[in-house]
């Protein structure tokens, strides 16, 4: 295995936090179905351009069975995460769906997917408890352990990503068999196109019956962002469907996406939280730093161990 195949997830994790950021501040007011067709449409031209150079691959007949499974389940994933980030901060939303690479072993094995080895697995675990630690924030002066759960069940937010997160467990193994069965610019043709356009005839839907305000589908501003944010989207899924050359066991990419998704987003929270403009509203990122780095690092040995004894 070449050594780069483990930065192409990791780089679609930075693009993917950045995603996040887009979310929550200049497309914090548009409706979480006119985000995400934003996103999925603009995203479809560089896929154009790379099937047209990759050329058209021989489809078989089971990828056709398997993204018509993948596309309700990863739009509506898509939507809860665009909506749990919208509802709580990046530093606890992107920790918890970066638990994912976890819930992944479970079904990974149900799916009969490739499965890590031992040690590969104990890393996964080593970098949960990683994550799980990340979410140990609490404004009482004593945290328990039991203070992340609670929080999931006092926050929307928080539930919305809990579901998004089960959702993406099943639709990255679904992802690689897709992509085994013709190849990667036609799969993300194929499922983007149709969940972006799910999401676009829902927030049409949702306007003609007069549910959504004229601030949340009022783009007038803001394409020149909207089209950056379709730039950024591609670089979010392109490494990590590139890196299924070379690495098999989806949990291992998602937990190499989800380590460096949470490395810039605790990151830029830090970052963002010290402009004066933003400091009383994302205070919060820099208050909690001291329950972030332990486990940053925990969760980068856990990185390191799959990376050394998991193949």
């Amino acid at each position: 295995m070449t050594a780069y195949a483990w930065v192409l997830p990791l780089v679609s994790g930075m693009a993917d936090a950045f995603l996040r950021n887009f979310i929550t501040f200049p497309g914090r007011h548009l409706h979480h179905f006119v985000l995400t067709a934003a996103g999925y449409l603009l995203a479809l031209p560089y896929y154009v351009v790379w099937l047209w150079l990759a050329g058209m691959p021989e489809v078989q007949p089971t990828f056709w069975f398997f993204i018509g499974i993948e596309i309700p389940l990863l739009t509506a994933a898509q939507i809860l995460t665009v909506r749990a980030h919208k509802l709580a901060p990046l530093a606890l939303t992107v920790p918890l769906h970066a638990t994912l690479p976890a819930l992944l072993l479970l079904t990974s094995w149900l799916m009969k997917g490739r499965m890590p080895t031992w040690w590969g697995a104990v890393g996964v675990l080593i970098l949960t408890a990683g994550l799980y630690t990340l979410n140990l924030v609490s404004k009482k002066e004593r945290v328990r352990w039991s203070d992340p759960l609670w929080q999931v069940l006092r926050e929307p937010g928080l539930r919305c990503m809990l579901g998004a997160v089960g959702l993406y467990s099943i639709t990255s193994n679904l992802d690689y068999d897709a992509w085994q069965s013709a190849n990667a610019p036609f799969f993300l043709l194929m499922v983007h196109g149709a969940c972006g356009t799910i999401s676009l005839l829902l927030a049409l839907w949702y306007a003609r019956a007069g549910r959504l305000s004229h601030d949340e589908v009022d783009v007038r501003g803001l394409m020149p962002m909207l089209i950056m944010y379709g730039f950024v989207m591609m670089l979010s899924v392109v490494p990590q469907i590139w890196s299924f050359s070379w690495i098999a066991v989806m949990p291992y990419v998602i937990a190499e996406k989800r380590t460096g998704a949470i490395l810039f987003a605790i990151g830029m929270g830090i970052a963002v939280s010290l402009l004066p403009r933003y400091a009383e509203r994302h205070k919060e990122e820099r208050e909690y730093l001291q329950y972030r780095i332990p486990g940053t690092l925990i969760m980068v040995g856990g990185m390191v161990l799959i990376i050394l004894y998991g193949t």
